[in-house]
């Protein structure tokens, strides 16, 4: 019971983080709430062990590529490969109809290894990551790594999908604003915190690795 409260509560921080500036209507609540159903019975499904339902315990299917909320609030889940056959498959233990499909390159496994790959990386003195990559993680939005980093990506990966935070900009903006100047734009990152729900991770809006 304590899992199924941690999950729950995760999932409304990952709903709740980065305030709208309107208020939520009701068919946008019943959206959301719709969206968390689904989320338990894919969890559920794909937890092998019915009493440790937990995205930490679930085996994500190859077909999947992470899910999210839309502006329009609803559940958009992504699919690498048939979507068909993916659709197939989820319509054993969802209400596929409420639910937006999206065609998506990399699996959340792909994206997790690749992810996990870095991050063993950065704690590897001498290697491209620990010399430019400050944290690693999951644009789950983007289907894309989310990557914090000082210099060039050469050498650290090759996947394509790539959501980059240059550091550097970020620290001379900070630098800029504490010193009363203005601070200058850090890069956007196509990266949205409202509507961002990766199934994995404590359903943390990304998962991010930080150096050791």
């Amino acid at each position: 019971m304590k899992r199924i409260f941690n999950i729950v509560l995760a999932f409304a921080i990952a709903l709740t983080l980065g305030v709208r500036a309107y208020a939520v209507s009701d068919e946008a609540r019943e959206k959301e709430s719709a969206a968390f159903d689904i989320y338990m019975a894919m969890l559920t499904e794909w937890c092998p062990d019915k009493d440790n339902v937990s995205d930490l315990a679930a085996v994500f299917p190859d077909y999947y590529g992470g899910s999210y909320i839309n502006d329009d609030h609803d559940f958009v889940i992504q699919i690498v490969g048939s979507v068909e056959e993916a659709v197939a498959d989820l319509s054993r233990f969802i209400d596929t109809d409420k639910v937006i499909f999206e065609e998506v390159r990399y699996s959340w496994n792909e994206l997790s290894a690749e992810a996990d790959r870095i991050s063993a990386e950065m704690r590897t003195p001498g290697t491209k990551a620990a010399e430019t990559v400050s944290t690693v993680g999951i644009d789950g939005k983007n289907n894309a790594l989310l990557i914090y980093t000082s210099g060039d990506l050469s050498g650290v990966t090759d996947f394509e999908n790539i959501t980059v935070v240059n550091t550097a900009d970020k620290a001379a903006a900070n630098v800029a604003e504490a010193a009363g100047g203005e601070a200058q734009s850090a890069p956007k990152t196509g990266l949205c915190l409202s509507i961002i729900c990766p199934l994995a991770a404590a359903i943390a809006l990304f998962m991010a690795k930080e150096r050791g």
